[in-house]
């Protein structure tokens, strides 16, 4: 059987391509299943999962720019 795939940007690949490296760590998981929930600020999450702070800030980054979270300051 020879099936044809949909078309697909070059943008819908780069997109999913980040979300895929996004979530790619064990550690970005949990934090996305408690955000899900919840907001927490960086500190809040260093406690949560006793990470560092440059660490968990490198994670929350890379979920950022994936679009798997937003970001706010307050």
């Amino acid at each position: 059987m020879n099936a044809s795939l949909p078309p697909v940007t070059a943008d819908h690949l780069n997109s999913l391509a980040q979300l895929c490296k996004g979530t790619g760590a064990s550690l970005r998981l949990e934090v996305l299943r408690a955000l899900k929930t919840d907001s927490f600020g960086v500190l809040e999450l260093c406690d949560i999962f006793d990470t560092k702070q440059p660490a968990m800030s490198h994670h929350l980054k890379v979920l950022a720019k994936a679009g798997a979270v937003t970001t706010r300051r307050e």
